[in-house]
């Protein structure tokens, strides 16, 4: 053993010695410093892993993304993206809120998402009710209809048949609920608290009419994305 070593353990000795009680809350500050740092680490990675969660829930099997700034992205682009070779699917996606008008949730937000509904149901985790009839069909793609999550339902107390006003773009706009997002996971998920609405009735509600927030695209996974991104560029 060294002479400073000894010098050290004689010192901290002397220290737990003279004052038992100070040398104890040192150690158990260093001690909850460490389990902190270890909790804060953990967490961290538990609200990651739950962001990458919500991503991947909404986002579905989408490998590209087409984005564009301000105005959004031209609606007449989707057309030529769906021909690039390697491009299996583009999906058009309209994502804004909307601020409750009435009633005791007034002033609560709920996010809303613009699907094409009947390409995207049962590809993404969630189900909708929806009738093999051509009135459950009309409901559906109707520009007032709107799909709720059972925990947004169940929150706010509303059903199908409920209707809800919401500010939108600093419009009074009513809104029906025609059916209930079934939730295809086992655990909670993003669908089970926002709305879904047809991309054509979205486009409508928040006057954006033949633009879009982004294009997901869904690619041949033996293709280099490289590849594809590339030539998708040159359609845009």
């Amino acid at each position: 053993m060294t002479i400073p070593l000894m010098l050290n353990i004689a010192l901290i000795r002397a220290h737990v010695l003279q004052r038992p009680f100070r040398a104890l809350l040192s150690i158990a500050g260093v001690a909850l410093g460490v389990l902190a740092s270890v909790a804060i680490g953990t967490a961290n990675i538990q609200v990651l892993r739950s962001f990458e969660q919500a991503v991947t829930t909404v986002a579905g099997p989408a490998t590209l993304e087409i984005v564009a700034r301000d105005l959004g992205v031209n609606e007449s682009v989707i057309t030529a993206v769906r021909a690039v070779d390697g491009v299996v699917s583009a999906a058009p996606i309209i994502e804004d809120a909307v601020m409750v008008a009435q009633g005791e949730q007034r002033g609560q937000t709920l996010q809303i998402l613009g699907l094409d509904l009947l390409a995207e149901v049962g590809t993404r985790g969630f189900q909708i009710s929806q009738a093999d009839t051509d009135v459950a069909l009309e409901a559906l793609l109707a520009p007032d209809a709107l799909y709720l999550g059972r925990q947004v339902a169940a929150d706010w107390n509303l059903g199908v048949g409920s209707t809800v006003e919401v500010t939108a773009g600093g419009r009074l706009v009513r809104l029906r609920v025609v059916g209930l997002i079934h939730n295809e996971a086992a655990r909670s998920s993003l669908w089970d608290r926002l709305a879904l609405m047809d991309i054509a009735a979205a486009q409508l509600l928040f006057q954006s009419i033949g633009r879009l927030d982004r294009i997901e695209l869904v690619t041949m996974p033996d293709r280099p994305l490289d590849d594809i991104l590339a030539s998708v560029r040159t359609v845009l």
